[in-house]
């Protein structure tokens, strides 16, 4: 193979990427030492976007091996993924060797439920994926205390001056998963919530004073029922103005969640 052949199929990047980490597993089970180095001009300037589907990678040690073969460091994009553990597990072991890592936003939920299931699990790893991604997480739909628990203990381990953009979107969280999850928050750089996680946080920072030193630079508040009767959306804004009176909010965004402008008003007048 010519190097100025070389790359190939630029509009599938999966291809691309597949076939060099066939070709490297061949050549390493070959135990051909000339040809090895003779692939590692071509890492050298293709591809600029490794992209995968873990569901059907066979090969995920192999994968670390060709990463680490980099001059530099490259994104990395999960078009899918699977839920075996030792798939994930060994997934988590090429993340010193990626740039950033793109994937759908439940990834590192997925990877926190199924691994932290698991008596042995080492949180270490998914808090440097929760750095792979940017300091970027979502939390959405069911939202367990096993869960919450298991997400706290990564938080934890995370630089505490390092920018967390949370987007906690569940469907169901108790009191408890909040508190577990933000026991150990004092700050965010960005923060989506929605009508559910409002209503639990501003009970939890009314009744629990150990976590009330949260400092968040843009909280966001998102409609995940946009017909609430007027009853409950006067409740959301207070539930609001209760995150508001006790975290410093910087930055108040409202453009996710359309209102009415007297609904404003009754905000502002709710803020005292």
């Amino acid at each position: 193979m010519q190097l100025l052949t070389f790359p190939f199929a630029e509009d599938s990047k999966d291809i691309q990427s597949f076939f060099l980490l066939d070709l490297f597993s061949q050549l390493k089970e070959s135990s051909s030492k000339t040809a090895l180095l003779a692939l590692k001009p071509i890492l050298q300037v293709a591809p600029a976007v490794w992209t995968f589907d873990l569901h059907k990678l066979e090969k995920t040690p192999a994968l670390t091996e060709l990463l680490k073969l980099q001059a530099v460091t490259k994104t990395v994009e999960l078009t899918s993924w699977s839920c075996e553990r030792e798939k994930l597990k060994s997934f988590l072991n090429c993340l010193p060797y990626i740039s950033h890592l793109c994937c759908d936003e439940q990834f590192f939920q997925s990877v926190c439920e199924v691994l932290s299931a698991d008596s042995k699990w080492n949180p270490k790893q998914i808090a440097e994926l929760v750095r792979s991604l940017g300091f970027s997480i979502s939390l959405i739909d069911m939202l367990p205390s096993r869960l919450c628990k298991a997400v706290a203990s990564v938080f934890e381990l995370l630089d505490k001056e390092e920018g967390i953009s949370l987007s906690l979107l569940p469907q169901k969280i108790s009191c408890q998963g909040c508190a577990y999850l933000f026991s150990n928050m004092k700050k965010l750089q960005t923060l989506r919530v929605n009508e559910t996680a409002t209503a639990k946080l501003a009970r939890l920072v009314i009744s629990d004073k150990e976590i009330n030193a949260v400092t968040v630079e843009e909280l966001s508040l998102v409609w995940s029922n946009s017909h609430l009767p007027e009853r409950a959306l006067c409740q959301l804004l207070g539930n609001l103005t209760s995150l508001l009176r006790v975290w410093t909010v910087h930055s108040l965004n409202l453009s996710e969640f359309k209102i009415e402008p007297h609904w404003l008003i009754c905000l502002l007048c709710h803020q005292g």
